[in-house]
């Protein structure tokens, strides 16, 4: 497991070290993603990212983004009370 931190522009730079997926948590937000609380993250491909790049789900708003080989944009939001409620029990 690694901690990463990302900029002030919300980007994290990391070495996969030969990894072939990585899943990804964000502490302190909630993913924009239409999973459910307490469901498994989703497994992000490496050579996926790499060729074609990756955009996780977002129902948090519109946002226009273009894919871009080498990134992944993950949407994520401020944790509210019912989502921290939800981790904690978990």
């Amino acid at each position: 497991m690694l901690t990463l931190h990302a900029n002030r522009q919300g980007e994290v730079d990391f070495d996969a070290e030969g990894a072939k997926s990585f899943w990804v948590g964000a502490v302190g937000y909630a993913s924009c993603s239409e999973k459910r609380v307490g469901s498994l993250p989703e497994d992000y491909l490496i050579n996926d990212i790499v060729q074609t790049g990756s955009l996780s789900s977002n129902d948090c708003g519109q946002i226009n983004s273009q894919v871009q080989p080498g990134r992944l944009l993950y949407f994520v939001k401020r944790e509210g009370w019912a989502e921290r409620f939800n981790n904690q029990n978990n």
